[in-house]
């Protein structure tokens, strides 16, 4: 099983990798490896106490009093939530043009080296669901100016978007888009 989660994401929620570990298991059913973990790692004795916390964060339902057969313990709809959101990256691949034509009458497919690009949006988002939708924002003021302006066919691939930040370039178009507009503004009063 591999597994991706920030220390930020951790430091939020208030718990370590261990506890994350342990309740994501228990929310895949993946019960006969999570026994297999806890044996592995001699943290069978903390299991208790791994769940109370997990507990008291809402994270599962579970009563002390019970045994501890992770089998009947339950995962509470507030980390089924947290879990099936998605990816940060899922969604940026998902709204990232596949293929289009380039002026030369060749198709191109943008969606190249998907581990790399999983990797740097990763990096730059931390993921941060700000930072991901701003990204995700200027992505898509840069297809929709890109559609009116007929020059889609000179996007680039997602490798050579991402290194290049070419986000921030529409950055500013947004915050311009988002200012006060003056009335009848003529030629040349547009100062900066």
């Amino acid at each position: 099983m591999l597994l991706e989660v920030s220390t930020e994401t951790l430091n939020k929620l208030k718990l370590t990798a261990h506890q994350f570990l342990i309740i994501k298991m228990l929310h895949d059913h993946r019960i006969i490896e999570l026994n297999e973990y806890l044996k592995n790692t001699k943290s069978e004795s903390t299991l208790g106490y791994d769940l109370f916390v997990l507990s008291d964060r809402g994270f599962l339902n579970y009563d002390a009093s019970d045994p501890e057969d992770l089998n009947i313990i339950k995962v509470s709809q507030l980390f089924s939530k947290l879990v099936s959101e998605g990816s940060f990256f899922e969604e940026l691949f998902d709204i990232y043009p596949r293929k289009i034509n380039r002026p030369n009458g060749t198709i191109d497919y943008l969606r190249t080296d998907r581990s790399t690009c999983n990797i740097l949006y990763t990096f730059y988002t931390l993921n941060n669901r700000s930072k991901h939708d701003h990204i995700l924002n200027c992505l898509k003021l840069e297809i929709t100016t890109r559609q009116k302006e007929g020059s889609l066919g000179y996007m680039k691939r997602m490798p050579s978007w991402l290194v290049s930040r070419e986000w921030e370039s529409y950055a500013d178009r947004i915050a311009d888009s988002t200012g006060v507009q003056l009335e009848n503004q003529g030629y040349g009063t547009d100062v900066e």
